[in-house]
């Protein structure tokens, strides 16, 4: 009975955890992903349709336009489902609405002011979003004219 309460102890103090010390991380965990900048938009108001230029660094590379899909495929039963994926994750935003991509280049895209998206003429953020969550605020506010 002593040996088998010996056991359990040395068990449960062998599993108990303690807190991680930060040299137990590496300073190379992250990954690099490329994070994109915005240097310029013109103009920093438009109305519903009318097209923004966002000047900026690695513009082309993860950012999709709404109209891309990437697609995850994978069989089941012997059926092969696809599902959309990057599309809600990636592009160029309007405080919280996504807009579409007329072109794009490495450090330019041009982007369509969504119709009906705004209410009220308050300024929003631009910003860049991309495959991987990685956003770029630009420092100026973007005003809808209504």
């Amino acid at each position: 009975m002593i040996a088998l309460a010996g056991m359990l102890i040395t068990l449960a103090a062998g599993c108990q955890k303690e807190p991680l010390a930060e040299e137990d991380f590496s300073q190379d965990y992250d990954i690099p992903w490329i994070v994109s900048t915005i240097t310029n938009v013109t103009p920093l108001t438009a109305r519903a349709g009318e097209t923004v230029t966002i000047t900026g660094t690695n513009l082309d590379t993860d950012i999709l336009p709404p109209t891309t899909f990437s697609y995850y495929c994978f069989d089941m039963g012997g059926t092969e489902f696809c599902i959309p994926i990057g599309i809600e994750s990636s592009g160029v935003m309007l405080g919280t609405t996504l807009c579409e991509i007329v072109s794009q280049s490495s450090t330019q895209v041009v982007f369509q002011v969504p119709s009906n998206a705004f209410a009220t003429t308050k300024p929003v953020e631009i910003s860049i979003i991309n495959y991987h969550n990685r956003i770029f605020v630009y420092k100026d506010k973007f005003t809808p004219v209504l």
